[in-house]
């Protein structure tokens, strides 16, 4: 009695699952969600320009005119104290400022391929 009872739950059971999965629904034409995932205009890539190139020169540049600067500050002081943080600092400085002048600059022209 047991094992028909318990042949006849499982014969129900894989029916039951084959219904089930028969009796979803697929939309004929997309949902407005998935017409949005699908961008029809992708946005332009950006064109290449030189900016990493005039930030490196910029900052090269800059950063050696701050550590000369630095020196020349520390050289007509009076204080007896070493100099090397405010050289360091002064170059650092200079160098920051550089590469984003340079960066900036270097954007301006592009790239040809």
């Amino acid at each position: 009695m047991r094992l028909k009872l318990l042949a006849i739950l499982v014969l129900v059971g894989l029916v039951g699952v084959r219904a089930a999965a028969a009796q979803r629904l697929v939309p004929p034409f997309p949902t407005p969600f998935a017409v949005q995932l699908g961008n029809r205009f992708p946005a332009p890539q950006p064109h290449p320009t030189y900016w990493k190139e005039g930030g490196l020169i910029g900052g090269i540049g800059l950063g050696l005119f701050g550590v000369y600067a630095g020196t020349q500050f520390c050289a007509t002081s009076d204080a007896t104290r070493h100099c090397g943080g405010t050289i360091v600092g002064a170059g650092l400085l200079g160098a920051a400022t550089g590469f984003a002048a340079g960066a900036l600059i270097g954007h301006q022209f592009g790239k040809h391929q």
